[in-house]
């Protein structure tokens, strides 16, 4: 998914970019607990994303040491045209199927996530009871 943001960007950075377009702003102190890498590792990180033009980092106005780092708006088109190339992928590979398959899918996936989570996280997206994730459906 990395190259089809840019073909130079990291596979490891997508997830960076994820994060930053999901919570908008964030120091490197804050990235980096949030996806458990050290700091000299997502430094370098970083910096190629800004290097493409797809992050950048700001002074921030109460603390002049801090640099919020933030998507570009390139880098959030580019985000978001990858994300819409997917869900039209995976709806077109869906097409045929099943409601009720399609939902069993969407439970076999929130349970596989939810598995995987540190103790006391919470899933992005809970499943309501009735299994359905919302009008998209599961990919969405």
């Amino acid at each position: 998914m990395a190259r089809e943001v840019h073909p130079d960007m990291e596979p490891s950075a997508y997830g960076l970019m994820v994060l930053l377009h999901q919570q908008g702003p964030m120091r490197l102190t804050e990235l980096s607990s949030a996806v458990g890498v050290g700091k000299p590792s997502l430094s370098r990180q970083v910096s190629m994303l800004q290097t493409l033009g797809l992050v950048e980092k700001h002074t921030d106005p109460i603390d002049g040491r801090a640099q919020p780092i933030s998507l570009t708006e390139s880098g959030s088109a580019r985000l978001e045209g990858t994300a819409a190339a997917r869900k039209a992928h995976f709806r077109s590979t869906w097409t045929g199927w099943e409601t009720e398959d399609l939902l069993t899918l969407a439970k076999l996936l929130h349970k596989l996530n939810t598995s995987v989570l540190p103790p006391g996280g919470d899933p992005a997206i809970p499943l309501p009871a009735d299994g359905r994730e919302g009008e998209a459906g599961p990919g969405s």
